[in-house]
């Protein structure tokens, strides 16, 4: 579900960034309540695509390698896709000047 794929998308984020995020920062960068991030993360945690541990005040979540292996040929499809798009504009964009 998009909520889900939001989720992913924002402790990816934290992947990215070598940095894990807590829930609220994982419900204000995608508008989903904390509630709900909390039950989609359990869930995840549940299937082994995220490792969820309480510091202090704060529950930080980082996404497992198999995680990130299942996501793979997914975001190579979608830089391809980014790709085409790029290259697709600047051939307008060539068109447009002569």
């Amino acid at each position: 579900d998009n909520d889900t794929v939001l989720i992913t998308i924002a402790v990816g984020m934290g992947r990215i960034a070598n940095s894990p995020v807590d829930i609220s920062t994982i419900s204000e960068i995608t508008g989903i309540s904390r509630p709900t991030v909390r039950r989609r993360l359990e869930k995840l945690a549940a299937e082994g695509r995220m490792h969820i541990q309480r510091v202090g005040n704060r529950t930080l979540v980082v996404s497992t390698e198999s995680a990130v292996e299942a996501t793979q040929p997914l975001t190579r499809q979608w830089a391809d896709l980014v790709s085409r798009a790029a290259r697709e504009i600047e051939s307008l964009e060539g068109k447009g000047r002569r």
